[in-house]
C-alpha cells in the first residue's frame, strides 16, 4: 500500500488538467491541511515536473471553486536538478626553482 494518495484521487475535478506539473496521473498528495473557520485549504502535493506560476494558480482556483473555499494554496514538490559539482580546485604550482651563478655569488665575498 502507498503512503500517499494519487492526486487525481483525490481531486477528480482537476482530470481535464492531467497534463499540468508533469503528469497529475503522477503526482500524489503528501499533506492536506483545511482551516474550517476560514474555509481555506492547503494542499502539499508532488509533481513529475516543476509547476509553472500559471499552473499553481489554475490549480489552486480550481480546488477553490470545486469546493466553495475562500482560498486554496497550493505547496509543490518536485524533482530538483542535483547541483553540478564545484570544479576541482587546482593545487598551487610550486615557484620554478630559481637558478643561481654559483661563481657571481662567491665572487661577491672576495
Amino acid at each position: 500500500m502507498s503512503e500517499h494518495t494519487p492526486f487525481l484521487t483525490i481531486f477528480p475535478g482537476c482530470e481535464d488538467l492531467k497534463n499540468y506539473c508533469g503528469g497529475l496521473d503522477k503526482a500524489y498528495v503528501t499533506d492536506v491541511q483545511i482551516d474550517r473557520g476560514d474555509m481555506t485549504m492547503t494542499v502539499c502535493a508532488w509533481f513529475p515536473a516543476m509547476p509553472s506560476p500559471v499552473e499553481i494558480s489554475t490549480l489552486s482556483e480550481r480546488l477553490k471553486t470545486d469546493y466553495a473555499l475562500n482560498g486554496a494554496g497550493l505547496v509543490p514538490e518536485y524533482p530538483r536538478p542535483k547541483a553540478a559539482p564545484a570544479p576541482a580546485k587546482e593545487a598551487p604550482k610550486a615557484a620554478p626553482p630559481e637558478e643561481f651563478d654559483l661563481d657571481s655569488i662567491l665572487a661577491e665575498f672576495k
